[in-house]
């Protein structure tokens, strides 16, 4: 008797359990793009010994450009209204070219060529983001949408950036942007993505500067 109420107790969950996927879980599916990072400094102090610090200044002007994937799967299916969850990692950073004066035993102080090297500076993030999407149908296929909400992020890795220490591993901030997607095709809808991530707090803050990420991502899905 106990065998028996047990067996159907597992079978109610689990029925309730795949009624509730049905009317809440309306696809899944996954999302590559690149993506355009650069750090924003903020609060920037002089040294003890005067000036700016150099890193600032020099350091941290220019973008890095990285591959982006994300999973996701969505909620509540309707017309004019949806609801996200996605799961992303992506390379967010900085860099800097310097230009290298070229010299020989001849000219010692340079025969007027340069070679540029560029140095880029890394932050590897493994990304959770939930947002809302309104939905605008335009006609049967086309669907343009808004895309946004909040961001929590954890800090996988740092590369080349061996002059900071006590990184603040987790980030709390927000994503927005605006999509088209396109219905009905064969192997499920396809859809393009246009959106900016930046934090609520900067990712490593001392009383030289503050530092913060901001990123702008182009991908391309499809969701099945």
């Amino acid at each position: 008797m106990k065998l028996q109420t047990c067996v159907t107790f597992i079978l109610v969950l689990l029925l309730a359990s795949t009624t509730t996927q049905a009317q809440f879980l309306k696809s899944v599916g996954i999302k590559g793009g690149v993506a355009v990072s650069n750090v924003r400094v903020t609060d920037v102090h002089p040294l003890a010994g005067g000036g700016a610090n150099p890193y600032v200044i020099e350091y941290m002007d220019e973008n890095v450009v990285s591959p982006t994937v994300s999973l996701f799967a969505d909620f509540l299916p309707g017309e004019y209204f949806g609801l996200q969850a996605e799961l992303t990692y992506l390379r967010k950073g900085t860099s800097h070219t310097m230009s290298i004066p070229i010299t020989t035993a001849q000219y010692p102080d340079g025969t007027g060529e340069v070679v540029e090297v560029t140095t880029e500076f890394s932050l590897h993030y493994l990304g959770f983001a939930l947002a809302a999407q309104p939905r605008l149908p335009l006609g049967e296929a086309v669907t343009l949408y808004g895309y946004g909400g909040p961001t929590a992020s954890y800090l996988l890795a740092v590369s080349n950036l061996y002059w900071l220490e006590r990184f603040d591993r987790f980030q709390l901030g927000y994503t927005l942007g605006l999509g088209a997607e396109v219905a009905h095709l064969s192997t499920g809808n396809i859809f393009l993505e246009l959106r900016y991530a930046g934090d609520f707090t900067p990712f490593y803050d001392d009383t030289t500067a503050k530092f913060w990420n901001r990123s702008w991502m182009v991908s391309l899905g499809t969701s099945f």
